[in-house]
């Protein structure tokens, strides 16, 4: 499943389900406003979010058009991010086609998770990851790309960010996201809608003045996973 945030008249913007070839999406609304809403009510909504998706794939559930660029970051505001080395980062997110600071930027994925208990063990903390999303940063800020996705719709793939031009790939193996959640659960408790973000896939690549940047990661297949993060630089 696949879920996103449109841009509305609100900062946090509204919830939709969205097609897995991020063609189409579905209002959910009717479910919770927000994504941080959906996550704070993740056990007693997913399944029917999950009926919205497969309604998506098979013709039954209204639709309309997705865009990418109608998106806002996929989690527009976190109460809460974490980073590898376990300070506290950036929790706003840039829309997935806003500028961007001209200086280094990195790219990776990072996991929303539900409510964890400080201490948790590996088998709770892979419960807790409600979403996947695809992360990029630079020294503006931080911006994720317009789809979350759940760990059974995630696959590996290769992660590609294009500067000016120049285009670095990664294809190295994703870091187990277990892993991440139960080190930054170790000493504190994660409140749903948390932000643990794994180390960057791809790391400090110079964005220059004017330049375009866009980050992607497309499964085996070819097909993008999370989107694009688009725009030029400040």
């Amino acid at each position: 499943m696949k879920l996103a945030t449109l841009r509305d008249r609100s900062r946090d913007g509204r919830l939709v389900v969205v097609s897995r070839d991020l063609t189409l999406c579905s209002d959910a609304r009717h479910l919770a406003p927000t994504l941080q809403a959906a996550l704070d009510d993740w056990d007693a909504i997913a399944a029917e979010l999950a009926l919205i998706a497969r309604g998506l794939e098979t013709g039954g559930q209204p639709t309309q058009r997705f865009h990418e660029r109608d998106a806002l970051a996929a989690l527009p505001r976190a109460y809460n991010r974490l980073d590898p080395g376990r300070r506290h980062g950036a929790r706003t997110f840039a829309a997935p086609r806003a500028s961007l600071a001209t200086g280094p930027v990195s790219a990776g994925l990072a996991v929303l998770t539900g409510d964890l208990a400080q201490g948790a063990d590996s088998e709770a903390a892979r419960r807790a990851i409600r979403l996947v999303v695809l992360i990029c940063e630079s020294a503006g800020g931080a911006t994720l790309a317009p789809a979350a996705v759940t760990p059974d719709a995630f696959a590996e793939g290769a992660l590609t960010l294009d500067v000016g031009g120049t285009r670095l790939t990664c294809e190295d193996p994703i870091p187990d996201l277990g892993d991440l959640v139960t080190l930054a659960a170790r000493d504190r408790a994660l409140a749903a809608g948390c932000v643990v973000a794994a180390p960057a896939l791809i790391a400090d690549a110079p964005l220059a003045s004017s330049a375009i940047l866009r980050v992607e990661m497309r499964d085996t297949a070819g097909h993008s996973m999370f989107g694009a993060i688009e725009g030029g630089a400040d």
